[in-house]
């Protein structure tokens, strides 16, 4: 299980758990990735999991959240 929190102007944070996601107490829906080890990236006000971004309520495989995955 990996635990995270992150802090800016206006604090939030982040819980993930297997697909399992919450983000400021609110569990989001299951992160469609594959794979068994994870790669969280919280930067900007977006997280990226696994090359995937949660952005306007929903995960989208974008090209920005592979870099992130693959940079960091």
């Amino acid at each position: 299980m990996n635990f995270g929190y992150y802090k800016e102007s206006h604090g939030y944070g982040y819980v993930v758990s297997g697909k399992q996601v919450w983000l400021n107490g609110e569990k989001l829906p299951d992160c469609p990735t594959k794979k068994h080890s994870t790669t969280v990236v919280q930067e900007d006000g977006n997280l990226y999991i696994n090359g995937w971004e949660w952005k306007n309520g929903k995960w989208r495989r974008t090209l920005k959240a592979i870099l992130k995955c693959l940079l960091f």
